[in-house]
């Protein structure tokens, strides 16, 4: 359920993404993306009609959608009948994010916004009986409840209404003509009919479901068609059928979609759809390294311009600069000193913001690498499956413990590990040990670039250990938590991230 809360939430969120209105009327198009490093000003208050005993903890969760680092989360703690104010940083001239308010760490409402560089935006929360929130938000994008209702439902029918087909059976391109002229062409058409969607609503929903729709779909044919046959023959278990991967000329189909258009860059798949782009295998675009941007731009862009029909800057730039972050965020590797002066070098004179943004990820990444310094990978104890987690936990003795299960594919798992930073702060130089525990379904490669900037005890379980371990302390879900008190005795099992002040209470009495 958390899952699909939060995929339906960041649908929600991106359809949002060109809304916009100038003194009380809806302008006739969108305005156009410009990448401007900068911040957005939130300011507001929080009252409530409730009594104020009933509200032990407040937390305000905003979320945004950036061109180059794709989602960002920020958290806030507020104070009831307090004002706060603080500054959102953005990628873009103006953004769609959305807040939720937490009360007692239980998510009371969700609220979307639109953010402006130029433009403050006010919130007022009213917390009612039921420990639900109102919103009443002004200024920033000015975007209003009303609006927002066409674009909900059209979102939620194209999720909703997924389609299938016998692909095994096509060629790559009856896929590709299947896929955009009939399965997405009636997904679109199903999404958005009879709700009265204004034109530039209708366009910017369009350009987002193309670009899901091409990352999702059309960028998977070998992938698409072999779960086509084990969806067609779930009872053969001998046939092995190995689909071929579309060479170059495949992809033709993007000349359609006009990828260096700005408006892309609004979307809430952009950053997603850059990152796919880059790993798909028939294009071979290398990683930019320590190759200078211009360089590689040119590389680039004759490789492929005759294939996707884009010849100008923009698109280019866009994905040098998200092959940086491929390397700084996938990869938790920082940039060595021959690329901060190729970034230098191109980007001060064709789009300083790039740079900036490139720089101050880089100086982030460190800032994480230095956090997970105490990492610690583990060999897998040689005992019996059912001694494993006491053999792991007695290797910590006189020490409270932390077990953490989780995966690299795990969204609520990695928000609960980045929530809980400010945990390992406050209990730095305690007799508290933060371990964690995976299994196979994590890629080893990407879990050892994960862990770089996690840090702790780190344990990677194969496929039967971590199966009897989770299925003997009956989890069924991950983020998933064991804490041991100092005597080695079990405290708490916890099924799905509680937040963190339950999370530092439960903590702070296995120590004492």
């Amino acid at each position: 359920m958390k899952n699909a809360h939060r995929y339906i939430l960041v649908c929600i969120i991106g359809i949002f993404a060109y809304m916009q209105q100038a003194n009380g009327q809806v302008t006739n198009d969108f305005p156009k993306a410009v990448i401007k490093m900068g911040t957005a000003k939130i300011s507001g208050k929080v009252n409530a009609t409730v009594p104020v005993e009933n509200i032990k903890s407040l937390k305000l969760t905003i979320t945004v959608y950036n061109p180059l680092t794709g989602m960002t989360v920020h958290e806030r703690t507020l104070k009831l009948n307090d004002t706060f104010s603080f500054d959102i940083p953005l990628e873009c001239n103006e953004a769609i994010g959305a807040l939720s308010l937490h009360i007692n760490d239980e998510n009371s409402g969700i609220q979307v916004i639109g953010l402006e560089q130029n433009k403050d935006l006010d919130i007022n929360m009213t917390i009612n009986s039921d420990n639900k929130a109102k919103f009443e938000t002004h200024g920033g994008l000015d975007i209003t409840e009303d609006e927002a209702t066409g674009f909900v439902k059209a979102v939620t029918r194209f999720n909703t209404d997924y389609t299938w087909n016998e692909y095994h059976k096509m060629t790559p391109g009856e896929y590709a003509h299947y896929e955009l002229e009939v399965s997405l062409k009636n997904r679109v058409k199903s999404a958005t009919d009879s709700l009265g969607l204004s034109n530039r609503i209708f366009r910017y929903l369009n350009d987002s479901h193309n670009l899901l729709y091409l990352q999702s779909r059309l960028f998977r044919y070998k992938e698409m068609a072999e779960r086509s046959f084990k969806s067609a023959n779930p009872k053969d278990t001998i046939t092995k059928y190995v689909a071929k991967e579309p060479d170059k000329s495949f992809y033709t189909f993007l000349k359609s979609f006009n990828l260096n258009d700005p408006r892309y860059m609004y979307c809430y798949t952009y950053s997603d759809f850059m990152k796919a782009f880059l790993n798909i295998k028939a294009f071979h675009i290398p990683e930019i390294r320590d190759t200078p941007v211009k360089e590689w731009i040119n590389n680039v862009r004759s490789n492929l311009q005759n294939i996707i029909g884009v010849n100008s800057t923009l698109f280019y730039e866009m994905l040098a600069a998200n092959s940086y972050i491929l390397q700084l965020d996938y990869k938790y590797e920082e940039l060595s000193n021959a690329q901060i002066k190729n970034i230098k070098s191109f980007f001060s004179t064709n789009n300083k913001s790039i740079r900036d943004i490139l720089l101050k990820r880089n100086y982030e990444l460190i800032e994480k690498l230095a956090r997970g310094k105490n990492l610690k990978i583990n060999e897998t104890p040689m005992v019996a499956n059912s001694n494993l987690m006491d053999a792991i936990v007695s290797k910590y003795k006189g020490k409270a413990i932390l077990v953490d299960f989780w995966a690299t594919w795990c969204s609520p798992c990695q928000d609960a590990i980045r929530s809980m930073e400010v945990l390992k702060k406050e209990f730095t130089g305690k007799d508290l040990v933060f371990v964690y525990i995976t299994g196979d379904t994590s890629p080893e490669e990407t879990w050892r670039y994960q862990i770089k900037v996690i840090g702790g005890e780190q344990y990677y379980l194969s496929k039967e250990k971590w199966s009897f371990v989770t299925k003997s302390l009956d989890f069924n879900a991950i983020p998933s938590y064991l804490i041991y008190k100092k005597d080695g005795s079990l405290a708490e099992k916890i099924v799905a991230f509680p937040g963190t002040d339950k999370m530092r209470e439960v903590l702070e009495k296995a120590l004492y």
